[in-house]
């Protein structure tokens, strides 16, 4: 009877000690590939343009409306029916992915540095911030009237 009620404690108090521990460990972390479900989320967070990003971007596409880049120009702008369609978590196909121009480096250095695994792209008369997968994250319009 002594030795069932040791192996008991043993037992619960060895049950206890593993239940703190995973609780304890984040969420996300360890053997699996990849960032933790919570450092995704603050990636994703963070992967938006804020206030800054959008007032210099504004400022640069009107102090240089003369002289565009390939993706920013009037010719480049997509047709009304796509335009509606591209919108946060849309995946770009593959024929837009053609149509993908870098910004300008001067642009660029106005921008808060885009996240790892994301970027900054010119496509469609906007400027867009993409992930790996294509998939559109945020987006700032120009002169579209939106």
């Amino acid at each position: 009877m002594k030795r069932t009620f040791v192996v008991t404690c043993a037992t619960v108090a060895l049950t206890l000690v593993v239940g703190v521990a995973a609780a304890a460990t984040p969420q996300g972390q360890g053997r699996g590939r990849g960032r933790g479900r919570g450092e995704q989320q603050q990636e994703q967070a963070r992967a938006k343009f804020n206030d800054h990003d959008r007032e210099v971007t504004l400022s640069w596409y009107q102090s240089n409306q003369r002289n565009l880049p390939r993706g920013l120009r009037d010719r480049d702008r997509w047709a009304p029916a796509v335009e509606v369609q591209v919108q946060d978590g849309y995946v770009l196909d593959r024929r837009q992915r053609g149509q993908i121009y870098s910004l300008p480096a001067a642009l660029l250095r106005l921008l808060s540095p885009a996240p790892r695994g994301y970027r900054y792209v010119a496509i469609g008369g906007h400027l867009i911030l993409i992930d790996s997968g294509y998939v559109v994250v945020d987006i700032i319009h120009f002169g579209h009237g939106r």
